[in-house]
């Protein structure tokens, strides 16, 4: 592709539209499986009639395409005639003999190295290119600075090591042309093996074949004959990662590079060709193509991650290598020289991870959303409309370029459409954190989880941990719908939920860039959580039964109702009784002799079992409290 064209949409070659076709035949199996056989009859029967010649008014350039891509779709029913019935599996754990045991040799390379714990964990989940090896405060980091990319294997990967490749064995055999790209290749294949063929890899693994025989053959691909050379393998050899959240993700993150990077760059940048505009382009293009399959099936997104991006990619683009070079001199040869190369490397590391602390503290503005924010998915659509009217724009008024070239100089209205693509596509971070932002002060005041055994709720900017917080899995779901508020102060009841409590104070913290107070009540206390419920305050106690604490339960219910009754406040309270399963006590027993246990009318009685009922009817998703 020449400098300021735009690829083309479609594949061109005759091997890319047979991809297509295989990708096409693959798509359908996969969503519609239930019906694969009446699918698979559609697509054959019309394949049969295209090549048997029935749809002749067609012109022969069209038919050709079109035999082509139907007998693709023949060609993928016929490889996967056994493995149909596999589709829908998913094989999330794939490691293998090999996997294991590069991973454990690496683990020992790095214990000899005499890096730090960390530094031998980053090095792991970027060596390996998983982030199962990553401390969990790290991981968290990377995820909300949506950096997860880089313990994960990709083109970045495999770009840089078989780049890495190409320069050492291009020095030794200057005198072949060919053969420092085929050992390259054939490092990259061991690399993919080792590491189990994650799709993500395996997807630039193609892409790299395909690009360095075009480069040999003196013939440079285009960028959707390759995408469709690599959909087509997957699609062939691992029919069950094909269209999986991994696979989309890669593609999604590769279809930037192709088509959104070339505009952005004819756009917005068209006289400059500098490092620094291409990494700004880049990191735009793929923060923009993978945003839907992020909205879609992580309702997640950082709207500093193009920033980030830009800054800790290159970081990670210079560490690699490094790493790679330390790793194969500590397993040829070891000694007391390799040590120094690691003191420089551990240095180098805690730079990268120092970087990534504070980009991550000051501007990942990681936000997470149950609802889909129509707002934001707008704004997003306005994009792809604009990107596909500069693809229209492009192809089809070649005669204002050819004018713009015969007058030497650029038109008003190109010079006004670019300036307002760079604001749509600028804008779009900054308007998404006004949105939330904005969200969270229109949020619910007062959120409540219950939970048998533990509830957790937020009045305004205070936190409460209620019971015990033995189920951390259940508090995850709390922790998410908490990104959005402001939380500044925490309270918990028992001592094991201390744990949990300092992890949300981290969170909140990295989050909103503001100190949160944390406050243990002492044990056997009873802490009422007071909140807004129209324009009167209202109060909510739990109890769990435990006989110690009932004098100083009836203290606290009166003592709430005598404050309420000197200042004229007429509202209802709620005591939700949480008893152990084991426990002889009964939420009945308490609503029926209310009055006789010296409790008053103004205490609504309510047991955990009738709240978790009311949520299920309510709704399987939100748990917010509803008392009405």
């Amino acid at each position: 592709m020449r400098k300021g064209k735009l690829p083309r949409i479609f594949p061109v070659s005759h091997g890319g539209i047979l991809s297509l076709g295989i990708c096409f035949a693959a798509t359908f199996s996969k969503l519609n499986f239930k019906g694969q056989n009446a699918v698979s009859i559609i697509i054959d029967s019309l394949a049969l009639l295209m090549i048997v010649g029935i749809f002749s008014f067609l012109s022969k350039n069209v038919a050709n395409l079109l035999k082509l891509f139907f007998l693709g779709a023949i060609l993928f029913h016929i490889l996967n005639l056994n493995k149909l019935e596999k589709v829908e599996k998913r094989y999330s754990n794939r490691d293998t003999i090999s996997s294991i045991a590069f991973s454990n040799q690496i683990s020992e390379l790095l214990l000899r190295s005499g890096l730090t714990t960390q530094s031998q964990a980053i090095t792991k989940g970027l060596v390996l290119g998983s982030s199962r090896y990553l401390p969990d405060e790290i991981k968290i980091r990377a995820r909300e600075g949506g950096i997860l990319h880089l313990f994960a294997a990709s083109g970045l990967h495999l770009g840089i090591f078989i780049g890495f490749a190409l320069f050492i064995f291009k020095k030794i055999f200057f005198f072949q042309r060919a053969l420092p790209y085929f050992i390259a290749l054939l490092l990259g294949f061991l690399y993919l093996f080792l590491l189990g063929f994650p799709v993500s890899f395996l997807r630039a693994y193609c892409f790299a074949v395909y690009s360095l025989l075009g480069i040999l053959a003196h013939k440079k691909t285009q960028p959707a004959d390759t995408l469709s050379y690599a959909s087509a393998t997957i699609a062939i050899f691992l029919p069950s990662d094909f269209l999986s959240v991994g696979f989309l993700l890669s593609f999604s993150a590769v279809f930037g590079i192709f088509y959104l990077k070339p505009a952005l760059d004819i756009y917005f940048f068209p006289n400059q060709n500098r490092l620094i505009k291409d990494n700004l382009t880049l990191s735009l293009a793929c923060t923009y193509a993978t945003f839907p399959i992020l909205v879609y099936y992580f309702h997640a997104f950082s709207f500093g991650s193009f920033w980030i991006n830009l800054a800790v990619v290159p970081f990670a683009s210079l560490l690699l290598p490094l790493l790679y070079l330390n790793l194969s001199f500590e397993w040829l040869f070891g000694g007391p020289i390799v040590s120094y190369l690691w003191i420089f490397t551990d240095y180098v590391l805690g730079l990268f991870m120092k970087l990534l602390k504070s980009l991550t503290n000051s501007i990942s503005f990681f936000f997470q959303w149950q609802e889909i924010p129509v707002p934001i998915v707008v704004y997003f659509l306005l994009i792809f409309f604009a990107f596909f009217c500069s693809y229209l724009k492009h192809f089809f008024f070649q005669n204002l370029k050819e004018k713009r070239r015969i007058l030497g100089k650029e038109l008003p209205m190109n010079r006004l459409y670019s300036i307002f693509l760079f604001l749509l596509f600028f804008g779009f971070q900054p308007f998404g954190i006004w949105y939330f932002n904005c969200q969270n002060d229109l949020g619910p005041k007062f959120q409540a989880w219950f939970h048998k055994g533990n509830s957790f709720l937020r009045f305004e900017n205070t936190f409460y941990f209620l019971g015990n917080c033995y189920a951390e899995s259940f508090f995850k779901k709390v922790d998410s719908e908490l990104s959005l508020a402001k939380i500044d102060t925490i309270y918990i009841e028992h001592a094991n939920c201390k744990k949990l409590a300092l992890q949300l104070r981290s969170n909140i913290e990295r989050r909103n860039g503001k100190e949160v107070h944390f406050f243990t009540v002492k044990p056997g206390a009873v802490l009422p959580v007071f909140f807004n419920q129209g324009e009167s305050m209202s109060a909510l106690i739990r109890y769990d039964g435990n006989k110690r604490n009932i004098f100083q339960l009836m203290n606290k219910l009166k003592e709430i109702e005598s404050v309420q009754g000197k200042y004229h406040i007429s509202s209802a309270n709620y005591l939700v009784l949480d008893f152990p399963v084991w426990s002889k006590e009964k939420p009945e027993d308490w609503k029926k002799y209310q009055k006789l246990l010296g409790i008053s009318y103004d205490w609504k009685i309510m047991s955990v079992e009738e709240l978790l009922a009311g949520q299920v009817h309510n709704t399987n998703r939100n748990s917010k409290l509803s008392f009405h």
